[in-house]
Parts: C-alpha cells; sequence; structure tokens
C-alpha cells in the first residue's frame, strides 16, 4: 500500500462550479495523469478517485468546501452619493447653515472636497453628529446616513 499525500486541485463539477478536491500523490511524489471522479454520493461531500498509475489504485478524497467568505463591505462613497443620503429638506438646511457658520462650512467644504466619505471614519460621525447637536438633522436619520452597503 503506498503512503498519500495529498495536494489541492480544482474540480469543475457537472453544473460548471469550482469545487476544491484534494488529489493523491504516492510517496514518491506521483501524480496521477488521468483521474477519473465520480460522486460516491450525489449532492454529497465524497468522490471517488482513480489514479491511472501503475497499481491503479483507487482511493477517496473529500471536496474540501471553499471557503466562506464574509460579505464585503462598502464604507467608502463619492460625496455626491453622500450626500444624496440626505433628504431634500435636511441638504437645504445644511446649505443653508453652511452660510452663516463657519465650522458648517468648513465640514460642508471639505465634504465635497474629498475624494470620498469614509461613514465609518470617526470624522464623518462627529460631523453627522454635530449637524445633529444643532438641529439639522434628527438623530432616527443617523444610521441612515452613516449605514454601509454590502456588495
Amino acid at each position: 500500500m503506498n503512503i498519500l499525500d495529498f495536494k489541492n486541485a480544482r474540480y469543475v463539477t457537472s453544473d460548471n462550479s469550482l469545487v476544491d478536491l484534494e488529489i493523491f500523490t504516492d510517496k514518491l511524489g506521483w501524480i496521477p495523469t488521468t483521474v477519473d471522479i465520480t460522486l460516491e454520493n450525489p449532492g454529497g461531500d465524497v468522490a471517488t478517485v482513480r489514479s491511472w498509475l501503475s497499481d491503479n489504485t483507487t482511493a477517496i478524497a473529500a471536496f474540501v468546501a471553499p471557503p466562506q467568505l464574509p460579505p464585503v463591505t462598502k464604507t467608502h462613497f463619492s460625496s455626491k452619493t453622500f450626500f444624496e443620503r440626505y433628504t431634500e429638506a435636511e441638504q437645504d438646511a445644511v446649505i443653508t447653515a453652511s452660510m452663516t457658520s463657519v465650522p458648517i462650512k468648513k465640514a460642508y467644504d471639505k465634504m465635497w472636497g474629498s475624494d470620498f466619505v469614509d461613514v465609518t471614519s470617526q470624522e464623518t460621525i462627529d460631523g453627522v453628529d454635530a449637524l445633529i447637536s444643532v438641529g439639522l438633522l434628527d438623530a432616527s436619520r443617523k444610521s441612515d446616513i452613516l449605514s454601509t452597503e454590502i456588495i
């Protein structure tokens, strides 16, 4: 009996999805030139792998499920996209206030001058909190304005 080492490979299923499969080699590192893969249990996670080596060995290899990647969260938005999260009335209030309040004008101009707005940055959170504290935004709107998106 050969001692088997496992190597990673990719297998295309009948529905054209890719799965990782651990393919065996013998103790000398020979990799089968032809591999016959059939499902032991259709829909299951076991496959029969037959190597066409000199001894025609058959081994059972387990499908390795692709890693479950966490969802990608978008936190950066263009200034335009970020400002469009505000209602028309909120936009008008911020623009009007920026004409008479230097701190609001600085924050407003900085937002429009930035390459993007990161809704998770402390600076952005503090800016929204400042608009709430002076009554330009209702506190209930904070989570909508600072929300991230799953992409």
